[in-house]
């Protein structure tokens, strides 16, 4: 999560997400998916130069068999729908039509929100493994030097402007949260239902410990204004 908060999103370059499958004839064990997956890497690394990728690996909950998601840069949508399945397929070796028709699934992101929402709802997921099998890693990166990470600025403030800093973002959140609350609370009918709605934003604006504030414009603002300090960026 903290490495997925990191990445810059960028118009000119969405990056694809991308699940890799395996037929039900050929379920691997858990290492030898993580060499599959390996090999379908290196396939796509000599095909385009600027391709990274953050995958994670989840476990079906019926089957128990092991499949990866991936969010990748440097691949076009177009060349990916057309060698991503041939890579797969070679990689895992199957010798299966319909494994080569539907073993990948490939989605272009269009937005930051989809782009974390997508990511988020996968890592959090949780995991239930087959009986002495070992996992190895549920996460990992394909060529890190190329993924669009940000780079960390540390801003220093006292501990008076740290309680002015958590007041003004604890009032933004408020803010945000009632405008959205009545947007959805004018599309509900029933007294009753518009009370529940309401209850459940009170208590989400209680128990919330992150900002809703944009950090690339709220947050450098906002320190501006309260510790007087010019941010150099």
């Amino acid at each position: 999560m903290d490495h997925l908060a990191r990445i810059r999103w960028d118009e000119k370059r969405k990056p694809l997400f991308i699940t890799l499958t395996y037929p039900v004839e050929k379920v691997p064990s858990f290492k030898d998916s993580y060499r599959d997956l390996v090999k379908w890497a290196q396939m796509c690394e000599r095909k385009w130069p600027g391709f990274c990728a953050i995958w994670k690996k989840e476990v079906q909950p019926q089957t128990g068999n092991p499949h990866f998601h991936l969010i990748v840069w440097g691949v076009m949508y177009m060349s990916a729908r057309a060698w991503v399945p041939v890579f797969w397929h070679r990689a895992v070796g199957s010798g299966l039509q319909k494994h080569k028709d539907a073993g990948t699934n490939i989605l272009q992101i269009t937005s930051s929100r989809h782009f974390l929402r997508y990511m988020c709802k996968y890592v959090s997921k949780p995991q239930s493994l087959p009986a002495g099998e070992s996992p190895g890693r549920w996460w990992g990166k394909l060529r890190p030097e190329f993924i669009p990470f940000v780079k960390a600025e540390r801003l220093v403030v006292t501990e008076e402007q740290y309680y002015l800093l958590c007041r003004a973002f604890r009032k933004w959140n408020e803010k945000k949260l009632y405008k959205s609350m009545v947007k959805t609370v004018r599309k509900v009918r029933g007294r009753a239902r518009k009370r529940k709605i309401r209850k459940k934003y009170r208590k989400i604006g209680r128990m919330t410990g992150r900002f809703l504030v944009d950090p690339s414009t709220e947050v450098l603002r906002l320190y501006e204004c309260i510790s007087g300090d010019s941010v150099p960026f």
